[in-house]
């Protein structure tokens, strides 16, 4: 029998735009990069590589070769794509079972039926069964541990690497939410604008978001482009004011996505929020600039999770493993 069978998924997938997880009730079993190398050929398109693999290709394929990230801001940007990266995930520990499972998929509120079809189309063509679906907002209040089928209110923000989700809850249902194009890639795209721009050096995505993380660490900010002028290879040394200034412009839009929902929230509820704050999630959460701009901007406690970027995932195990809560929480 596979894990959790009988009672709700037995498996749950988070399908990020850096990553995807393949979670059970027992844990995290697979993280992979969301990145796949497709070979052209005389057959049409087939895959060369995933994942790891395919991310370090990225920039130095040749031309019979294109590596796609087919999930972007948690969309299914490339069905296909998207069938080759998850079905090896859901086959390797399904194993030779007949029985397809059911899975359970992170969506952002608000996604349009369209595109809910979408997703559940690509998990179903790549082994799964049945599909359900629940809010990432939700799976991160509930890997967050937070009480969000009581009456109070529950502020929670997965800021991920293509989207910035935000809702705010109480007694178990998203009072409002708000969704934007908006994350950890508007900064990669950030960082390599002002190379270009400011320095003349032409900075590939990957060697913008190296350069990210660097930053948000606190280690030495060093990276290696094109010289523009020269096509020579060039060293990047910015201090760490020069980030902060290209961050800074990112972080107010984000900032600006919560104070908007904020402003569309009952009275009663806000008033909760003075001593319970905004809970923060993603990969993005644990920029210290973004925090203390959102501390600022809305003038509530921001409260970054431990290991952030795993917190929708850490929801989803908690999902699989307590059917009461599954009930709760799933196609809400």
């Amino acid at each position: 029998m596979l894990p959790g069978a009988g009672r709700g998924a037995e498996f749950a997938l988070d399908l990020g735009t850096s990553e995807v997880r393949l979670a059970s009730s027992q844990g995290v079993l697979r993280r992979v990069p969301s990145v796949v190398a497709m070979r052209h050929g005389r057959d049409g398109r087939t895959p060369a590589a995933i994942g790891d693999k395919a991310r370090s290709m990225l920039g130095r394929a040749p031309a019979h070769m294109k590596v796609v990230m087919p999930i972007r801001d948690g969309l299914v940007k490339d069905f296909e794509v998207a069938e080759h990266l998850i079905r090896p995930l859901l086959r390797e520990h399904t194993g030779r079972s007949l029985r397809r499972p059911t899975v359970l998929v992170a969506i952002s509120k608000g996604m349009s039926e369209a595109n809910q079809r979408a997703v559940m189309d690509c998990v179903r063509a790549s082994g799964a069964g049945r599909v359900e679906l629940v809010s990432t907002t939700l799976a991160a209040a509930v890997g967050a541990d937070l009480p969000v089928f009581d009456p109070v209110a529950n502020f929670v923000a997965d800021i991920g690497g293509g989207r910035t989700r935000a809702s705010l809850f109480s007694l178990g249902g998203a009072v409002v939410d708000r969704s934007v194009e908006l994350g950890g890639a508007t900064i990669d795209a950030a960082l390599a604008t002002w190379a270009r721009t400011a320095h003349g050096v032409l900075l590939s995505l990957t060697s913008a978001e190296q350069l990210k993380l660097a930053y948000s660490d606190g280690s030495v900010l060093h990276v290696r482009g094109r010289d523009l002028k020269t096509g020579a290879p060039r060293d990047l040394r910015p201090e760490p004011a020069e980030v902060t200034a290209v961050l800074a412009p990112v972080v107010q839009r984000i900032v600006s996505v919560l104070t908007e929902l904020l402003r569309s929230s009952p009275p009663e509820l806000c008033a909760d929020l003075l001593d319970r704050g905004v809970i923060l999630a993603g990969g993005v959460a644990k920029f210290e600039l973004l925090t203390q701009a959102i501390r600022d901007g809305t003038g509530l406690p921001a409260l970054p999770v431990p290991d952030p970027a795993e917190c929708v995932a850490r929801g989803l195990v908690r999902l699989l493993d307590d059917s009461a809560l599954y009930s709760q929480s799933v196609n809400r």
